[in-house]
Order: structure tokens, then C-alpha cells, then sequence
């Protein structure tokens, strides 16, 4: 996850959005669980954000820089106005990253619903329409005579043009639920489209199919008046009935046959992406590691020679030098590239590494991570191997905490009584081989 990214969270029946403004916070539209009475635009940390659920990344093929993303979400801090059907969580969301307000979970369910009353009225009014456009009434002579009176070409014209016109509708809405949208990924356009194509597809095939059923379905074979009054009625019981079921037909396929196609449709695009994310990752090992060798190769006793200096001095200054209580980082943690060691009782229970990430978000340093936000972030969100070290060799300051998680009890001792050491540097200050001997030696002072 990186500065200005859209994140969710699968929850029962929804998903939950966010925006990520760096320093492990997101700010979100939220209120009370379970209820959306006096929802805030407000700002919470990552672990707040995503419950008991897990954060997912929304891709966008354009999207606005990352720090106009965070200073338009900072920018509607504390507003209020949630609507489920035009501002909810989503369109904010969407809102900060390309400036457009809209959501896929409102499009979605108004085309859902939209298609069942489409197909529900098909089914009323067509046989209403049937009813009344002939002989009047439901008789088998007023069906048969409103059907005639309805199509270009007799019955069978009449039969066509019913359920062709709801069907019609349908795919209507389908084209605006799954529209284009130049800002979303190429794969996910691809998958819209389909769908959108598929929906006219389904009408047009459903139309023509319900008029081949009720050809074979009756006792007389055929499109004949003998032939589409005896389907009809062997369709649905009688003719009312089964009039309504041709009608509704292909306003069901439209939007049935136009979704499942584009949920297939995206699912294998994810699929597609993530082999290639991997094949290319797999690719970069191989070429970091065919570099690495000849770079050994060629230079290996200069290294040894060089590292083995810098590492001594990392090392003094990791160990033995100047301490900083982990309770006094501050939130403005822009900083450089660097090392890290975290103590506990003076006993050493985390170390690591960050790179200079005024490098990679120039626009917006002060959200920058660097070697003192990593370690503010690790007090903040301990990981599972940190909070273990600290349950295992500190037991009794574990069970003194009265903290309601291992996450956040792990976060109350290293708060009361972490410490850090800290060797900043500018990028090439540290040979790699260095880096690599000093993170050694240092494992095995690491508590088990």
C-alpha cells in the first residue's frame, strides 16, 4: 500500500472505502459499527480501518498525483451528509483519487433493481398491453387478437415486439451500470464491456428463444394461431400466464446473462494479472541475482575490505550508542534512509532497514516513511514474530497489560519502555555488503 491508494474491505454484503494518507491512517466516510446515523468524514488508523477484514488495493489506470489525493481527503475532514444511494463511503473514495462521484456498489444495485421491475412490470404490463389492444380482455380469443393488433406481422409480430421492448429496457440500464470509465484499470474496462455487450446478446437471444418455446411447447407444433395459443398456455398454465413469461423473459437474461459475464470476465483479468505480476517479479530475481554475481565476481576483495569497516561502525553506533524512547517519535517522520535497532529492557527484540522515501514522494515528504517512520509504524502496528518476543521473554509485563489484543498490548510495552538506536544516511553511504554483515551479527544478539 502506498500514499493517495484506494483501499477496501470485504464486509457481509458490502465493501467498506477508504483513502490511504500515509503514516499506516486512512480517512474514510464512517460512524457507529452497524450504523451509518451521524457518519463523519474522519481519519483512523490502517488496523481501525479494516477490522477484523482485509485491506484490499482498488487499481487505477489514471489517477490523480498522491499528495492532491491526500490533501483532497484532508480537505472534507469532518463533513458529514452519508447517503447510501449518493454519498457514501465509495463515492468519496473515487472522489479523492479521480475526481469523480460515483460508486460500482450503488451502480450495481440499481441495475438489479432496475432489471426486477423492469421484468416485473414486463410481465403486468405486457399482458395489459395484450389485453387491452385487441379484443379486450384475457380470454384466449383477446390474447390472440391483441398479439395480431400489436405486431407488424400478425401474432408471431406481436409475440417478437413484447419481449423485445422490456428486453430492450434491461440492457438499457445494463450499458449505464457497467459504463466506461477511462480512470479504471484496462482489465477491469475490458470485463465492462463485455458485460454491456453480453446484455444486449441475452435480450436478443431470450426474445427469439421464448418465441422458438412457445412454437414446440404446445400441443400444435408451430407459429400458427393453434400453434402460439397451445404454447402459451402450456407454458405457463394459461395464457395470461404465459404471456407474462415470454414478456419477462428477456429482461431477466439481459441483466442475468449481461452480469454473470462480466464478473467471469473480470476474474479471469485478475487471474491474467497476477500471473504476470509474478512471471515478472520471478524475472527481476533472476536478473538481480545474475548481476549480484558478476558483481561479486569482479569485485569481492575491495568489498570485504570495505564493508567489513562500515559494518564495525554500524554495528558501535546500533548497540552501543545513543538511545531514543520510542514514546518520543513524533508524527512528522520525513526522513532518510537509514538502520534501525529496537530494544526492550535493553534487550534487542526488532532491527531493520528503510530507504529514503523523499526519493519516491518529493511532493509530499512530511508523509514520508524513512528509517524513523518505519520504526514509529513497527511501534504502532507490531508484528506477529515482535509481539511473540516480547509475550515469550517478557511474560510478566505481558500479562500486567490490560490491553484488549496481543497487537495492541505488544504496542503499551514497547510504548512504556521501547527504546530505539538509529543510524540515518543518504543513499550509497552503506555498502550492501556492509548492511548484510552488520543485519548478521545482529540476529544473533536478537532475543529468541
Amino acid at each position: 500500500m502506498t500514499l493517495g491508494d484506494h483501499l477496501y474491505v470485504r464486509r457481509k454484503g458490502y465493501a467498506h472505502h477508504g483513502v490511504d494518507v500515509g503514516e499506516d491512517e486512512v480517512i474514510h466516510f464512517t460512524g457507529e459499527p452497524g450504523s451509518k446515523a451521524g457518519a463523519l468524514i474522519q481519519r483512523s488508523t490502517l488496523a481501525e480501518f479494516a477490522g477484523s477484514g482485509r485491506v484490499e488495493i482498488r487499481p487505477y489506470e489514471r489517477a490523480l498525483p498522491p499528495h492532491e489525493v491526500v490533501a483532497r481527503a484532508e480537505s472534507k475532514l469532518g463533513e458529514s451528509g452519508y447517503n447510501l444511494f449518493n454519498n457514501n463511503c465509495e463515492h468519496f473514495a473515487r472522489w479523492c483519487i479521480t475526481g469523480k462521484h460515483s460508486s460500482s456498489q450503488v451502480n450495481g444495485a440499481a441495475a438489479s433493481g432496475g432489471a426486477a421491475v423492469v421484468s416485473g412490470a414486463a410481465a403486468v404490463g405486457g399482458i395489459g398491453v395484450v389485453a387491452a389492444a385487441g379484443t379486450p380482455g384475457l380470454s384466449a380469443a383477446g390474447i390472440m387478437s391483441g398479439l395480431a393488433a400489436i405486431g407488424p406481422a400478425g401474432v408471431m409480430g406481436g409475440l417478437v415486439t413484447v419481449g423485445a421492448m422490456p428486453g430492450l429496457a434491461s440492457a438499457a440500464i445494463m450499458q449505464v451500470a457497467l459504463k466506461d470509465d477511462e480512470a479504471l484499470p484496462a482489465g477491469e474496462r475490458t470485463a465492462r464491456r463485455v458485460g454491456r455487450t453480453t446484455s444486449v446478446a441475452g435480450a436478443t437471444a431470450a426474445t427469439v428463444g421464448g418465441v422458438v418455446a412457445v412454437s414446440q411447447a404446445g400441443v400444435v407444433a408451430g407459429l400458427s394461431a393453434a400453434g402460439i395459443s397451445s404454447g402459451l398456455a402450456a407454458i405457463g398454465g394459461t395464457m395470461a400466464v404465459g404471456t407474462g413469461i415470454v414478456v419477462a423473459g428477456p429482461a431477466v437474461a439481459a441483466a442475468g446473462i449481461g452480469f454473470m459475464s462480466y464478473r467471469v470476465a473480470r476474474r479471469v483479468s485478475a487471474r491474467r494479472r497476477n500471473q504476470e505480476a509474478a512471471l515478472d517479479a520471478d524475472t527481476v530475481d533472476q536478473a538481480d541475482l545474475a548481476g549480484g554475481a558478476h558483481a561479486a565476481d569482479d569485485n569481492k576483495e575491495a568489498l570485504v575490505a570495505e564493508s567489513s569497516s562500515v559494518a564495525d561502525d554500524l554495528l558501535q553506533m546500533l548497540t552501543v550508542g545513543p538511545c531514543e524512547m520510542l514514546a518520543d517519535l513524533s508524527a512528522n517522520t520525513g526522513d532518510t534512509a537509514g538502520v534501525y535497532t529496537v530494544w526492550y529492557r535493553d534487550r534487542l527484540v526488532s532491527f531493520g532497514r528503510a530507504g529514503d522515501t523523499r526519493e519516491t514522494k518529493p511532493s509530499n515528504s512530511k508523509q514520508a516513511d524513512g528509517v524513523r517512520g518505519r520504526v514509529r509504524g513497527l511501534t504502532r502496528q507490531p508484528g506477529k514474530p515482535l509481539q511473540l518476543r516480547l509475550e515469550m521473554s517478557f511474560a510478566s509485563d505481558w500479562a500486567a497489560s490490560t490491553a484488549p489484543n496481543d497487537q495492541k498490548r505488544a504496542t503499551d510495552l514497547l510504548r512504556t519502555q521501547g527504546s530505539c538506536r538509529i543510524v540515518r544516511f543518504d543513499s550509497g553511504d552503506a555498502s550492501a555488503a556492509a548492511l548484510a554483515t552488520v543485519e548478521d551479527r545482529l540476529a544473533d544478539l536478537l532475543i529468541a
